[in-house]
């Protein structure tokens, strides 16, 4: 048997590539939970009991079992032990509830942007929640929403006020909280919509879908810039290793916006995908979503995106190198916003110049890249001296910042 290192050329590169692409499909959900994904969109009399056998509801992934209740109120709870069902039914209750406890406050903010004539485009769960999956509850730790980057800066002057603090921000988006109905809320603003790659963007505004939100008129991205986006979202967020325990919720949104009735096919998807240049990450989550659901068109378009070779295998390394660093950076416990003392510094640096890395191997179309330091700052949105104060001097000690 020959080994990966021992095939010739685009045989090596596509064989390195099917192996990484397995060992990351191996990482992304358990076999329990892609069979819940598929039992969710299956007509047929399947058998649940592999699904709830073990579980206990106090110990088991929120999220798991609120998608299990879903199963379970699209089913009638058919096959379900009993004892699990009421349990099952407080969970859908409460995140359906939890779901509106920001509403007011959040409605009130785009009112402003609303008198102000500045445009709102729902993203991500707010935008899957009241349009490609409606009245589905949710796990959403924040609102995100787009406004177009030339009027960014206005929309922030008007969403800012008393009842909000700033989180903190990056060269794509700002996010303010608040506190309400004895709740905190949180709002993403972004000034463009593929976080680090810029002003890629565009055409999502002219093809965007207008819906009315508790009467407020607003947009939401088309269906097929709608998954299109999820798959970059979501190969950024396993490289990063941003909210692993969330993971099922991106393959059953996919799954919602691909059988909503706007949606247009794979073909599209491809056309978009070029358009973005998000062949990478595309082919990646396409070919999983393809063989967790069975779906030919999803592998089709995947392996016609993009070819296993040489760039694409060179970005897969990176990306997992990515990943362990950023796995290894969160072991450390440290808080968001806490202070940053040399060890915290050092790892940060460490942990940044490994998601250089992957950057550097991200094709561009304008064929430039950004020196690790130009990268980092960007990114921070970072352009002056001054505005590194503004940022960290209160969470740097040995520039008289906060103590331990």
């Amino acid at each position: 048997m020959k080994l990966v290192t021992d095939l010739p050329g685009s045989d090596r590169y596509a064989a390195e590539a099917e192996e990484l692409e397995q060992k990351i499909a191996d990482t992304l959900l358990t076999g329990r939970e892609e069979r819940l994904m598929r039992l969710l969109f299956c007509s047929g009399n399947e058998d649940v009991g592999p699904l709830t056998e073990g579980v206990d509801v106090d110990t088991e992934s929120v999220l798991y079992m609120l998608m299990l209740s879903v199963l379970g109120f699209r089913t009638g709870f058919r096959g379900f032990p009993q004892d699990m069902v009421p349990r099952l039914k407080g969970i859908h209750r409460y995140f359906q509830a939890q779901n509106v406890m920001g509403m007011p406050w959040l409605l009130s903010k785009l009112d402003l942007l609303r008198r102000a004539g500045i445009p709102v485009m729902l993203l991500k769960g707010i935008a899957m929640r009241y349009y490609y999956a409606p009245e589905i509850p949710r796990m959403m730790n924040d609102y995100d929403i787009a406004v177009p980057r030339e009027r960014f800066g206005e929309a922030m002057k008007l969403l800012r006020g008393e009842d909000t603090e700033n989180k903190g921000d990056v060269v794509w988006a700002e996010t303010i909280t608040a506190k309400t109905a004895g709740t905190k809320a949180e709002l993403d603003v972004h000034r463009w919509i593929f976080k680090e790659m810029g002003d890629t963007d565009s055409g999502i505004w002219d093809r965007a879908v207008k819906i009315s939100l508790r009467g407020a008129d607003v947009l939401v991205p088309s269906a097929e810039d709608m998954f299109v986006h999820q798959l970059n979202i979501q190969a950024r967020n396993y490289f990063f290793n941003e909210l692993p325990g969330n993971r099922m919720k991106w393959l059953f949104d996919c799954r919602m916006i691909a059988m909503h009735e706007d949606f247009g096919g794979f073909g599209r998807v491809s056309e978009l995908v070029r358009e973005f240049g998000t062949e990478y990450t595309a082919r990646l989550m396409l070919s999983f979503y393809g063989r967790v659901f069975g779906d030919e068109a999803a592998l089709s378009a995947a392996h016609d995106i993009q070819k296993p070779d040489y760039g694409y295998v060179r970005w897969l390394r990176a990306g997992l190198r990515q990943k362990e660093e950023a796995v290894r950076f969160s072991e450390y416990g440290y808080e968001v916003t806490g202070p940053i003392d040399a060890k915290r510094f050092f790892r940060t640096l460490r942990m940044s110049f490994a998601e250089y890395r992957t950057y550097r191997v991200w094709p561009r179309k304008d064929r430039t890249k950004k020196t690790y330091l130009g990268y980092m700052l960007w990114q921070l949105d970072i352009d002056s001296v001054s505005k590194f104060m503004e940022k960290y001097r209160n969470r740097l000690p040995f520039l008289g910042g906060m103590k331990k």
